[in-house]
């Protein structure tokens, strides 16, 4: 006579995976229950390990690209700015050049008219001397 599966395994001390105290069978495993149970921690830790890690690597590239994204985004901001600045230290500059220029040929010219009128005032002083000493 043919016995169902459930019967089977319930007279092997196995029932729905998981071992039990078999009252039909007299042989018992002894530490049977136990090491299943170890046998399914260890799976267990090492399915959470497995999954913790995933997630903290998966965690990690996430921020690996907010970060690059960052970056590119405050170079090309920078950028921007130290081209701005350069226009505008080149046009200070060019002010710079200008004033200075202004300012030599102002110098020049002014101290060309003071040697002129120092010129003129020492050709009057010699004229009054020798009108005066004649």
């Amino acid at each position: 006579m043919q016995y169902p599966l459930w019967y089977q395994r319930f007279k092997d001390g196995i029932l729905n995976g998981i071992p039990y105290l078999n009252v039909v069978s007299t042989l018992i495993y002894p530490g049977m229950l136990m090491e299943w149970l170890l046998v399914q921690v260890k799976e267990l830790v090492a399915e959470q390990t497995r999954e913790w890690t995933e997630m903290v690597m998966r965690h990690l590239a996430e921020v690996y690209e907010l970060l690059k994204s960052h970056i590119q985004q405050q170079t090309e901001l920078l950028r921007q700015l130290m081209t701005e600045m350069q226009t505008a230290q080149a046009k200070d500059l060019d002010l710079r050049n200008e004033r200075s220029a202004l300012s030599t040929s102002l110098t020049h010219s002014l101290t060309h008219s003071l040697i002129v009128h120092l010129s003129n005032l020492l050709t009057l002083s010699h004229s009054l001397t020798h009108l005066l000493t004649q």
